[in-house]
């Protein structure tokens, strides 16, 4: 298809692009999958001239990342070790890897032809956000929004969404050698939401969110802002609910602040080099990741909720016992905490703010069985 569109622009003009980028260290690929090529350039500075410095995100030190459940929460423990209370008080308790809900992405990149001057750089500065440690375990999937006007191109994913790193190289793949489209953002949406909401309900174990990469407003197939943000809205807003997350490209970013407002991100991210948008990618990782941790199951006896404590092993290795508290409304200002998810019938260990923050500085994350809960006593 990229072929057959490449057709109706002049020849001079596909022979300028072509060296243009091709001059800032874009190697275009002659055949594979119709003039496709991988995202896996690392040339230049400036979107266009691009440089795009690694930025490792919090969630990729240490182990605290999507890969956390390293070791399985059924069956048998990790370990079995004496728990310190205080007091002098100490306990027996059984020691599992924290297996937090899984990130599954489903990005929706623009390919209009305006994007080709920050092309080079945006396929860096994804491909690095592919491949960065952190990225590891999160499931991404991708489509390209351009002239289509049929929703259904844009729920069915150009690439299905499957976790890193096993799905970098197909994802590489996928992306277009030039972007020479249009903007029917309002189409791309819808059906970016459709395929999300999918994908969340046939997956309940993780949590699926859209990230729009755009550097223009919509223009075609009737795409209006409005329309945009009343899509991203109803994502949110519906059952399950689907967050948008929307990144900029050297674009004024006020209309885009009102797709994240309405998909329950507050604001879009301006990037105007490839480093901002491998940090911007990074951010959103880190926000959109779930702070949850799923009650280990014994294999045995039903476990006690009141029994069960969540541990962070730092870097340096000290451990500290993270306290609970009743609920999100409780989470301390100072020493954050935890609360499950319902508390009447608990499955999984919800992460105060302040802790998640503690918890992506690095390190890992246990779950304990056995002995008597820690609380956080307010002040």
């Amino acid at each position: 298809m990229f072929v057959e569109m490449r057709s109706i622009l002049p020849s001079c003009a596909v022979g300028l692009t072509l060296s243009y980028i091709c001059s800032l260290g874009c190697a275009a690929e002659s055949g594979g999958s119709g003039g496709r090529r991988s995202a896996n350039n690392t040339s230049g500075g400036a979107f266009g001239n691009s440089q795009a410095t690694t930025t490792t995100g919090a969630a990729g030190t240490g182990s605290f990342s999507n890969t956390d459940a390293v070791a399985p929460t059924t069956g048998a423990p990790l370990a079995s070790e004496t728990m310190d209370l205080g007091d002098g008080e100490v306990c027996d308790a059984d020691v599992y890897s924290g297996e937090r809900t899984r990130l599954d992405i489903y990005m929706m990149v623009d390919d209009s032809g305006s994007m080709v001057p920050w092309w080079p750089g945006t396929l860096d500065a994804i491909n690095m956000f592919f491949n960065d440690p952190g990225s590891e375990g999160i499931g991404v999937g991708v489509n390209f929004f351009g002239s289509d006007c049929n929703v259904a191109t844009y729920a069915t994913p150009r690439v299905a969404i499957a976790p890193l790193p096993g799905n970098t190289a197909s994802l590489q793949a996928a992306f277009p050698l030039l972007p020479i489209e249009g903007t029917a953002t309002e189409q791309a949406m819808e059906g970016a939401i459709s395929h999300a909401r999918t994908w969340q309900m046939q997956n309940p174990d993780s949590k699926t969110v859209v990230v729009l990469v755009t550097d223009g407003a919509p223009d075609d197939c009737g795409s209006t802002i409005q329309g945009v943000v009343n899509i991203a809205a109803e994502g949110f807003n519906g059952s399950p609910s689907i967050q948008t997350f929307v990144v900029g490209i050297n674009f004024d970013t006020a209309p885009l602040d009102m797709f994240a407002a309405a998909g329950g991100t507050g604001k879009a991210i301006p990037t105007t080099a490839p480093a901002d948008l491998v940090k911007a990618l990074n951010d959103i990782r880190s926000a959109a990741l779930p702070c949850d941790f799923k009650i280990p199951d014994n294999g045995a006896t039903a476990v006690d909720p009141n029994r069960v404590n969540l541990r962070h092993t730092t870097l340096s290795g000290e451990q500290l016992t993270i306290g609970q508290v009743p609920d999100a409304a409780s989470c301390d200002a100072v020493q954050g905490g935890w609360y499950y998810d319902n508390p009447a019938a608990p499955t999984r260990l919800m992460a105060c703010d302040q802790s998640c923050n503690q918890l992506n500085v690095g390190g890992e994350v246990q779950v304990l069985l056995g002995c008597k809960t820690v609380t956080i006593v307010p002040d």
